[in-house]
């Protein structure tokens, strides 16, 4: 970024900012562009998740809500297994309940919660586990073996 330090500033007459008050306010644009006063390494607060429910029409949501959180919090979800830890931390009741617990017993023995250790692995074992059997692909698959 340019230096826009207080050079040729004048006394400020003219805008009614002061010479002064001109000076705080580049050192404070200066100091933002060298990341002093950003909260480096601070979390945000974000609103609580909510769970999932188990319902074929809320996994796009729910997988949409875990990935801003991973963008904007990307120091806490810095491997996949936090991510998947999270995702399954939200799987309390009714079908997701048991699908989260079935996946953590066939997880047991292995290195990492996702194969190949990649979030879309594991998102990809949730769609097709929750997977709408009367989409639209299918359904056109049984319109035309008629």
């Amino acid at each position: 970024m340019t230096d826009l330090g207080p050079t040729n500033i004048g006394s400020g007459s003219r805008s009614g900012v002061s010479a002064t008050m001109q000076n705080a306010i580049y050192a404070a644009i200066s100091a933002l562009s060298q990341g002093q006063g950003y909260n480096a390494g601070k979390n945000y607060k974000l609103p609580d998740q909510a769970n999932l429910s188990g319902h074929t029409e809320n996994i796009e949501s729910f997988l949409l809500e875990c990935t801003m959180r991973f963008k904007v919090l990307p120091d806490n979800f810095n491997v996949t297994d936090k991510k998947v830890f999270y995702a399954l931390s939200l799987m309390k009741d009714g079908v997701a309940r048991t699908w989260k617990e079935q996946y953590l017993r066939s997880c047991e023995n292995k290195q990492h919660l996702a194969t190949g250790n990649l979030w879309t692995s594991f998102t990809n074992a949730l769609k097709t586990s929750f997977a709408d059997p009367g989409n639209k692909t299918n359904a056109m698959c049984s319109l035309k073996n008629i």
